[in-house]
């Protein structure tokens, strides 16, 4: 079996190298910090009904996702409703809850990031062909898979 830790690896910390520099970019050019780009991301996620681990959008929401601590969470989302990211909108039931939508500057800001990120995937998968592409994306939701399984099982053996 030949084994491609090492390789697997460094392309894995190369592609977050130049993730983290591509989300970097947004962030210096909408003044807004990871966290804000990361707690917008899911509440765009969570309000347009996709894949989303956010089951909610308040606070307490936000934080079970387990990303940010309660307090960075709440100072960023502070900042996203001064620039018009989001809105907050009082539960009608429940007054305790504060329910935090995305506006429409605020969906435009992610799909933006959205398109970068794709940009960049689209010139990472240069030279290959579509069967090709197929089967990286197959193996890679396998291995997606395997990793999820993993960190549960660490999961648990934390607890």
């Amino acid at each position: 079996m030949t084994d491609i830790s090492s390789e697997t690896m460094s392309v894995g910390f190369r592609y977050m190298r130049l993730l983290r520099r591509q989300t970097m970019a947004i962030q210096k050019k909408y003044g807004l910090q990871g966290i804000d780009v990361s707690v917008l991301a899911l509440l765009v996620k969570r309000s347009g009904g996709g894949h989303c681990p956010l089951k909610g959008d308040t606070l307490k929401d936000i934080t079970e996702v387990g990303m940010f601590r309660k307090t960075h969470i709440s100072q960023s989302l502070s900042r996203l409703l001064e620039k018009g990211y989001i809105t907050m909108e009082r539960d009608t039931e429940d007054r305790r809850f504060v329910h935090n939508k995305p506006t429409d500057k605020g969906r435009a800001l992610i799909k933006e990031e959205q398109e970068a990120c794709h940009e960049m995937n689209r010139n990472l998968m240069r030279g290959f062909s579509d069967e090709e592409r197929e089967t990286f994306g197959r193996l890679l939701t396998r291995v997606g898979q395997n990793l999820d399984e993993e960190l549960r099982k660490t999961a648990e053996e934390g607890d």
